[in-house]
């Protein structure tokens, strides 16, 4: 009888030393999840400012060049599907078009690009740009992190057990275009 308890005993005590390090560990990857939307919310911050800023340039940059551009076109061509709700990445990915095509107008207009208002929404999108561009290297190091934490035992059978998805990465390469484009930003 006294092995029987004995081996009750051990049991017991196995079962609820693993429930602690899972709990442990649930925890940890709790945190590190809260992480991940803290720096979504970031990110969602700067896409939202960056959409503010390339909205002001459109009636500078109409108003600049009447002729080649209408209020209309200028509003298709900078900011594409506004009302559509879509992620983070593709959201990211047509901001970045969209900004791509405001520093060619800005870089193939000389009068344009000499202008106080355009000078300032420049410089604002090329900060905006850094702080993003920031926010997606924290979010990619986070889930970096709780992928290798997920490698580790008991981390393995915690991954199985709560059905964690992978989260997408942001693309956080500086892209040559944006580089090219600081060289030839107008003066301040």
């Amino acid at each position: 009888m006294e092995i029987f308890l004995s081996v009750l005993c051990i049991l017991i005590v196995s079962i609820a030393g693993f429930a602690l390090v899972i709990v442990y560990n649930q925890k940890k990857i709790e945190v590190l999840e809260v992480r991940t939307e803290e720096a979504l919310k970031n990110i969602d911050y700067f896409l939202a400012k960056k959409q503010e800023i390339l909205e002001k340039s459109i009636p500078l940059i109409v108003d600049s060049n009447k002729r080649k551009y209408g209020k209309k076109e200028m509003m298709e061509t900078l900011i594409k599907n506004k009302n559509i709700r879509r992620d983070f990445y593709q959201r990211d990915n047509d901001l970045r078009e969209n900004l791509k095509e405001f520093y060619q107008i800005i870089d193939d207009d000389e009068k344009l690009k000499e202008t106080k208002e355009i000078k300032e929404l420049y410089y604002q999108t090329i900060e905006i740009e850094n702080d993003l561009n920031a926010s997606k290297k924290y979010f990619n190091k986070i889930l970096n992190k709780i992928e290798k934490e997920f490698t580790k035992f008991p981390r393995k059978f915690l991954k199985k057990l709560l059905k964690y998805q992978q989260r997408e990465k942001f693309n956080t390469k500086k892209e040559a275009t944006l580089e090219i484009l600081k060289e030839n930003a107008p003066s301040k």
